[in-house]
């Protein structure tokens, strides 16, 4: 045995008390997507609440890390036997406390995704952006966290921490405006000064931010700040430009706007009883599992070999198969809550919200069975011709239009609008179809490339319901709590 090692009770503690912190981060998140109960602890509290919990996995997590450092130190004075067990049991706490952060991480990418969802351009600057990791620890870390305690908003501009999410990677924060959305990005930096920590705040912004508070937010023109603050992080020229060209975003000059209709009655109809659902077209099918266990800890750490129903199973899979298609094929996936440009956060789906938990808390794993065919029928009726691939990536499809082709590519993005936004296969082919109907026309010049920039925000929904009713609400409500904020 080796001593001093942390063990599964201080795993167990660390992750429980997580576990509180985000259902009740979650509890918020709910409420804000119905626009009722106390949007004001939403506002003010998800953030903050977020942060720390993350910040305190985090700090755990660089113990284990540095834990196993140690016993990779002294691997010569132990036992093989008992050293690799010591290993794998460090490494499964790694794994389980590394899961929970992404818990909460997924939760923030859903909470900005409501500001963030009419600023495609924006998001995607993010995406093209590299993972900024697990999470920010130490000074730098502590910073942070206090920055979004005590400043929730900046002049009527509401702060979106970026800590606490997966997509939002360049800077720390983002100013969002009610009338104008992403407004400007700010970097923080921390210095240690004695007992304290001194908190500045770098913004760009596209409107004019008046800062009264000088000691904590400093806004001094670009070059000067460059100046002040090179010594102490030699990153900050390459960051703040990086904020500058953010702001540079260049809008579409055509936008055709198409309303869609998503299949989310799939997860509502699931139940231990019945784990499998069949899109209305038979061409998408999902397996729910159930974990056995409640707590995060258990979740986690615990390995499950779930029982599939597989006469009930190899039957549905049979009646998705289409006689009359030469393109049948099953691509198997799995449901997760990493957000990405083709996809709605889960929790702004039209679902039961116990599931909704379930699936962000990793108690119902929903597993994902495709066959192209339907979609790809919907090409060979409008003309096309279809080159079939095991990679659903190098499906080739084109048309000739007289001596000219049309070749469509990145076939996959849209077989991911029906895996991982439950989108009809019709709906995700009526996405491209406008663009054939004016290349047959002639609206574009021969050897053109055209991009298509799909745009999820609208809720996932075909017309106007709870969620949208309740948007309204949620603006005037928010606005005027900045403003009052403001005000005090």
């Amino acid at each position: 045995m080796i001593d001093n090692l942390l063990s599964e009770d201080d795993v167990k503690q660390a992750l429980n008390m997580a576990d509180s912190s985000l259902h009740e981060c979650f509890d918020m998140l709910i409420d804000f997507r119905s626009g009722q109960n106390d949007l004001y602890k939403v506002i003010w509290q998800f953030q903050p609440l977020l942060a720390e919990t993350l910040f305190n996995l985090m700090e755990f997590y660089n113990k284990l890390s540095q834990e196993k450092s140690r016993l990779i130190s002294v691997k010569s004075h132990y036992d093989e036997t008992i050293f690799s067990k010591a290993m794998a049991k460090n490494r499964s706490f790694m794994k389980a406390v590394s899961a929970a952060i992404g818990i909460g991480k997924s939760m923030g990418d859903a909470f900005v995704w409501f500001f963030y969802r009419n600023n495609r351009e924006e998001l995607e600057k993010h995406f093209e952006h590299t993972s900024t990791g697990l999470y920010v620890s130490g000074i730098g870390g502590r910073g942070e966290l206090e920055f979004i305690k005590k400043t929730p908003h900046i002049e009527g501009c509401y702060v979106l921490y970026h800590g606490i999410t997966t997509v939002l990677r360049i800077g720390d924060f983002s100013l969002y405006d009610m009338k104008h959305g992403i407004v400007g990005l700010g970097e923080l930096k921390t210095k240690k000064e004695g007992n304290n920590l001194q908190i500045s705040a770098f913004i760009s912004s596209k409107v004019k931010i008046k800062v009264q508070n000088q000691s904590e937010i400093k806004q001094d023109p670009f070059e000067e700040r460059l100046y002040l603050v090179k010594k102490d992080f030699p990153r900050i020229e390459k960051q703040l430009r990086e904020q500058i060209n953010f702001l540079k975003t260049k809008k579409e000059d055509t936008i055709a706007v198409c309303k869609s209709s998503y299949e989310y009655n799939m997860v509502n109809s699931i139940t231990p009883e019945t784990p499998l659902a069949l899109s209305s077209d038979k061409s998408l099918m999902i397996i729910a599992t159930w974990s056995k266990y409640q707590t995060m800890y258990d979740v986690l750490t615990i390995e499950e070999s779930p029982e599939l129903p597989k006469d009930a199973l190899i039957e549905s899979v049979e009646t998705m198969l289409f006689p009359e298609s030469p393109y049948n094929q099953v691509h198997i996936g799995r449901l997760n809550t990493e957000l990405n440009l083709l996809t709605i956060p889960i929790l702004w789906w039209d679902i039961n919200d116990r599931i909704c938990r379930d699936i962000y808390f990793l108690r119902i794993g929903i597993n994902t069975i495709f066959n192209p065919s339907k979609l790809l029928n919907y090409f060979t009726k409008d003309g096309f011709s279809v080159e079939i691939s095991k990679d659903l990536n190098k499906i080739k499809i084109r048309k000739k239009i007289g001596a000219n082709r049309i070749s469509f590519e990145n076939f996959e993005s849209l077989c991911y609008l029906i895996t991982n936004s439950f989108m009809t296969s019709h709906d995700a082919y009526s996405l491209a179809k406008p663009i054939w109907d004016k290349m047959e026309k002639g609206a574009f010049p021969i050897n053109s490339k055209i991009e298509m920039h799909i745009d999820l925000n609208n809720f996932g929904m075909e017309k106007s319901d709870i969620l949208q009713k309740n948007e309204c609400d949620r603006k005037e409500w928010f606005y005027g709590q900045t403003e009052n904020a403001h005000a005090e």
